[in-house]
Formats: structure tokens, sequence, C-alpha cells
């Protein structure tokens, strides 16, 4: 796995119901040297992993794409396997929002 540098900056939280100066957490990595013939199979053990670990799947891609969605339980992450141009795969994870030094400002 490459990490992806550009994910390991913060985000700004978009949910309206929390505040502004929370952030989410996040970083994704390519997968690099998959033949692209394995993608599907890839998804498929992906898959089963998550949800043998008993987290959520909460959307695939259509027939014949490897894109998941899933959320982490108990925590609420967003996990996601995704395909990107090239064929080529990332995986990612990212927090749900969270203050930036781990507890609200005084």
């Amino acid at each position: 796995m490459e990490l992806i540098e550009s994910s390991l900056a913060p985000h700004a939280c978009l949910n309206d119901d929390q505040p502004d100066d929370k952030v989410v957490i996040g970083r994704a990595y390519w997968l690099r040297d998959v033949p692209t013939s394995e993608n599907m199979s890839i998804s498929q053990q992906v898959r089963a992993h998550w949800e043998a670990a008993g987290h959520r799947i909460v959307a695939v891609g259509r027939p014949g794409n490897p894109d998941l969605s899933g959320e982490s339980r108990p925590d609420g992450f967003t996990l996601t396997l995704t395909w990107a141009e090239g064929d080529n795969l990332y995986l990612g994870a990212a927090s749900p929002c969270v203050w930036p030094d781990g507890r609200p400002p005084e």
C-alpha cells in the first residue's frame, strides 16, 4: 500500500449539526501492483473482511465496479474501497467529526 499524501490534511466537518471547528481525519492508500483482473476479487475480499469485523456495508458499485462504502462499528468511521482512473484501487478511512486536539476548546 502506498499512502496518498493528500489524504493527510484534516478537512472541515461538513455536518450541519456539528460545531464549525470540528474536523474529519482521514487516510487513503493506493493498492499498488494489483492486476486489473483482480479488482473484483479484491473488492469481494474487502467486503467479506469488513462484514466479518461487524462493519456495515452502505453502498456497492454497479455490476463490474469494485467500489465499496462502509461504516465501522461502533465508532462510525467511513470506509471506502474506490476504483480510480487507470483501473487502480485505493482504500480509505475517515473519522466522524472530531475536535482537532481531542477535546472541545475551553
